[in-house]
């Protein structure tokens, strides 16, 4: 993921008011593949995500150099790991692990 598109996004969050959530993830992690396959695919969290939020993926698969600062020395090395940020980039939450559809758009729904 490009630096600039990530503060584009984070600027995004700021102007619209938005929670920002990065994923940590990596090309061979099994768990981000089943978010992938059963929560991301999925009409329902994909709107919900574009609707109230700034979602930001990031592969870290090759270094966590790409993560913004405020949440870099909070990455432990599991993935996938979800970092929850009010629209001023302040770190609210940090998840790590995958889960089901329902559960994800539960945690969505804490921050809407």
């Amino acid at each position: 993921t490009d630096r600039s598109l990530i503060n584009e996004q984070l600027q995004y969050a700021k102007e619209q008011n938005k929670y920002i959530i990065i994923e940590a993830s990596h090309q061979r992690c099994p768990y981000c593949e089943r978010m992938n396959d059963n929560v991301f695919s999925d009409d329902e969290v994909r709107e919900t995500l574009k609707e109230h939020f700034a979602f930001i993926k990031i592969d870290i698969t090759h270094g966590n150099s790409a993560l913004p600062d405020t949440v870099k020395n909070l990455f432990k090395g599991g993935t996938p790991t979800f970092f929850i940020l009010d629209s001023t980039s302040t770190v609210e939450d940090t998840i790590v692990g995958s889960m089901s559809k329902d559960e994800f758009l539960g945690l969505l729904d804490m921050y809407m």
